[in-house]
């Protein structure tokens, strides 16, 4: 998987996971509201009408006659519970004889008075422990998409440390040891992203190449034709000679010129005595030799000791 790819799919798994989160969240809030205003339009509705239903009955008067009747009227529009209309059915049938003075009609009035109460009273008992359910179904909701989230968290950073962070050090690692003089030194190439296993193989390419002979290193020039041209050509001249590159690789070098290690050639990248670089037209490539040294002339030889 590439490594773009990869952090995108971690971190937009997060970033849903997060959305998820506060989303439950704002829903849990948003439904408990309307939980509770239910139960107080509609429980607590019927329970004061009743307890108007009793007040009438226990003062029996012209006022009170009206009162009754505006409770129970409220009662029958706010049926909420099934053991409600069997219940106004008999506060209905029964009120008129109570307020009169009946004093069996009163008591069963009374009675299912109090039991039309007591219905809607164990109503906003189940009404609450519903809210509290759903309270207790939201909050573990939203801990189990909290750790779900750390969860991902863990696996996107020990994830990206073993694909990213680990090869990276080990990177940082080889290169060091080389530059400390450790010829052996490679580039441990990890199971990670496809851009850090290419990395990776190029460094150890590049490494390999320093202790290889010039003509077996990879270069540029994929004409085997023109290779062996350019080849021919350097063996006519005398002394070591190199091709450069623009960017200073060598790319052709003649047979005495293969014979060179890794420090000489470096002189001759940098074009440091003894070497002496040539440009090669407006190519940006660069001829590298080291100059056979001129014969002395005889009145020289004969001043010599």
């Amino acid at each position: 998987m590439r490594l773009r790819t990869e952090l995108r799919l971690g971190i937009g798994a997060l970033l849903a996971v997060q959305a998820l989160t506060t989303l439950a969240a704002v829903s849990l809030l948003g439904r408990m509201g309307p939980a509770v205003d239910v139960v107080m339009q509609e429980n607590v509705v019927s329970i004061e009408a009743a307890e108007d239903m009793l007040a009438a009955i226990a003062d029996p008067g012209p006022e009170s006659t009206q009162r009754y009747i505006d409770g129970l009227a409220r009662a029958r529009a706010n049926v909420t519970e099934d053991a409600e209309p069997a219940l106004l059915d008999v506060l209905e049938a029964r009120g008129p004889d109570a307020l009169n003075g009946d004093a069996e009609a009163r008591r069963d009035t009374v009675k299912a008075a109090r039991a039309l109460a007591e219905v809607n009273r164990d109503g906003m008992a189940k009404a609450s422990v519903a809210a509290r359910w759903r309270a207790f179904a939201g909050a573990w909701s939203a801990v189990l998409l909290g750790l779900t989230s750390f969860g991902l968290s863990l696996v996107l950073t020990r994830r990206l440390r073993a694909r990213i962070d680990d090869p990276l050090q080990e990177l940082a690692s080889a290169l060091e040891g080389v530059q400390e003089g450790c010829a052996v030194r490679r580039v441990e190439v990890f199971e990670g992203p496809e851009e850090v296993r290419r990395v990776s193989a190029l460094v150890n390419q590049l490494l390999d190449d320093r202790h290889r002979p010039l003509d077996a290193r990879a270069t540029p020039t994929h004409d085997p034709d023109a290779r062996a041209a350019l080849r021919i050509a350097l063996d006519t001249m005398p002394g070591p000679a190199v091709l450069l590159s623009a960017d200073g690789r060598p790319q052709v070098a003649n047979l005495a010129a293969l014979a060179l290690n890794a420090a000489e050639l470096d002189l001759a990248r940098a074009g440091a005595p003894p070497w002496t670089v040539i440009p090669v037209g407006e190519t940006g490539a660069r001829l590298a030799r080291i100059l056979p040294a001129e014969p002395a002339t005889p009145g020289e030889q004969s001043a010599d000791p």
